[in-house]
């Protein structure tokens, strides 16, 4: 797991994906600093409205007691602002991000091509994040998925998973493959598990089957 994250990582810093991340980041900081100022001003606008309103009905003496806590209120306000848009600014840069998430699937699909000559062609599928977040893990019979897996790969799955989606139980499961084997015999065994176990438990919307040698 800490080997995929430094992958990750080197390739998020590679030149295309770093062009994309800045963008992303610079676009955030500009909306969250527009909306920030848009907030300020308002809410001195706001504070001098109070004031004015206040010594209206109090009277003059309320003046300097209106005026200091309508100057408390706008530090106060002024350091939520901040420290909200440092909080916002992970989440925003994601949301803006989003938007080239066509220029992040090609510099994935060119890596994966030029990592892997054996590969003819990548076609990426991206999904909203919404999506994956409200699908939830399900208690479902694993036996008869880890049976299938023993028979083809001659060990148990290191990792099975169900999940509940919109669409039905999707499987998730990493199986070991031979380390000296070709991208093409790794396919082909996990097409085997694929159809193997559709076979079996024909309730299941989709099989995801992640090979490792």
């Amino acid at each position: 797991m800490l080997d995929d994250a430094v992958k990750a990582l080197n390739q998020m810093l590679s030149p295309r994906l770093r062009a994309v991340l800045w963008k992303s980041i610079g676009l955030a900081l500009a909306l969250i600093i527009a909306v920030g100022i848009a907030l300020d001003r308002l809410i001195v606008w706001l504070v001098g409205a109070g004031g004015r309103s206040v010594e209206t009905t109090l009277g003059p003496q309320a003046h300097l007691p209106a005026t200091a806590l309508g100057w408390l209120i706008s530090i106060a306000a002024g350091l939520g602002i901040v420290v909200g848009s440092v909080m916002l600014m992970p989440a925003v840069t994601a949301v803006v991000a989003s938007f080239f998430a066509d220029q992040i699937a090609e510099e994935v699909e060119r890596a994966i091509l030029t990592a892997v000559p054996e590969v003819e062609s990548v076609r990426t599928h991206l999904e909203p994040i919404a999506e994956a977040a409200a699908a939830r893990e399900v208690a479902v019979d694993a036996d008869v998925v880890e049976r299938v897996v023993r028979e083809e790969t001659g060990a148990a799955p290191r990792e099975l998973r169900f999940v509940r989606t919109d669409d039905g139980i999707v499987v998730f499961m990493t199986v070991a493959v031979e380390g000296g084997g070709s991208l093409a015999s790794a396919h082909d065994r996990a097409s085997a598990v694929e159809k193997r176990v559709r076979t079996a438990l024909p309730g299941i919307s989709d099989v995801v089957v992640h090979t490792e040698p």
